[in-house]
């Protein structure tokens, strides 16, 4: 029977307090058939003392200069040996019988090339304190472009990849942000077919406060950046394109709003009334805060609408 190999790649950047969890969960798969990459991002924590001294014989450490998250994943995968990719943050976890699991089903559906699963949520401080990834309700299978256009739900970590996908595409390096939905959102526009598998969840995600993804203004910037690329592969598609048009509009709202917390009030304010033109969904909650923002600002807005929709909801019950 073959036995495939599968690489995991840790990617890592000062990240040396969790470091330990996501390593020994990778050690702790009931698949046996695995290498092991560690890329460090030019960390500056000591990282590579401590992996030599802890880990000194069952993982591959690779140190680099600092270029971020994407290229440490694109390093990863040129030195990755294996016919499977799977991918862990330095923060995250995944459970024993993740990849055993994956394997199985993908080496009897040879017509796919990512497999995914569910993953649990926990903020970092509060492990016990867990619930699921929001992106679960729109998990789906097959050819998942047009549901990801929207906005990235799958969680990298939780994927398991045919390495012969990664021969033409690679993460983006130029991002800040939104580098793993980014990725996605290629390789299924490349016509590879996702599976979702259902089941227990197979992996662990922290939410860190000082996560890339916690830097709201670059975070939207990017995933404007990310819509914009895509618009100009896909010029012969209207109905692709109007699905694009109407996620910029949402994601340069966002923008605006990132802006307005920033204090950047005029420039927020202006770019969410030029979003309403793009996307004209939740239109009422848009032109609420669009009105209220300049006058209470920002988080007696936010407070506002959340009470709002309290009371609509209790409406709804009586």
């Amino acid at each position: 029977m073959n036995i495939p190999l599968v690489s995991i790649i840790v990617t890592t950047f000062n990240s040396k307090k969790w470091l330990r969890e996501a390593l020994d969960s990778t050690l702790a798969q009931t698949y046996s058939n695995l290498e092991i990459i560690l890329i460090d991002d030019g960390s500056t924590d000591d990282t590579g003392n401590w992996v030599r001294k802890h880990y000194p014989n069952n993982i591959n450490y690779i140190y680099k200069q600092n270029g971020g998250l994407a290229s440490a994943r694109n390093l990863g995968i040129t030195k990755a040996k294996g016919q499977y990719i799977q991918f862990l943050d330095a923060d995250d976890i995944i459970l024993p019988e993740k990849i055993s699991s994956q394997i199985c089903w993908m080496e009897t559906h040879l017509d796919y090339a990512v497999v995914y699963s569910d993953s649990i949520c926990f903020y970092d401080g509060s492990p016990h304190e867990t619930f699921d990834w929001w992106g679960k309700t729109l998990y789906r299978s097959g050819n998942v472009f047009e549901s990801m256009i929207d906005n990235g739900y799958i969680l990298s970590h939780a994927t398991l990849t045919r390495s012969t996908y990664f021969k033409n595409i690679k993460f983006n390096e130029n991002l800040k942000s939104a580098v793993d939905w980014d990725f996605w959102l290629n390789l299924s526009k490349s016509e590879a077919r996702f599976y979702y598998l259902p089941g227990d969840p197979t992996c662990l995600y922290r939410i860190r406060k000082d996560s890339m993804s916690s830097d709201k203004i670059a975070h939207t910037l990017s995933g404007i950046q990310v819509l914009t690329n895509i618009s100009k592969e896909l010029s012969n598609s209207k109905k692709e394109q109007k699905q694009i048009v109407s996620a910029l509009g949402r994601w340069k709202f966002s923008h605006g709003r990132a802006l307005i917390q920033d204090r950047q009030l005029i420039r927020g304010w202006i770019l969410l009334l030029k979003s309403l033109v793009k996307d004209h969904r939740n239109l009422k909650y848009k032109l609420t805060y669009i009105f209220l923002v300049p006058i209470i600002g920002h988080a007696l807005t936010i407070q506002l609408q959340a009470k709002g929709k309290m009371f609509l909801g209790k409406l709804l019950v009586i």
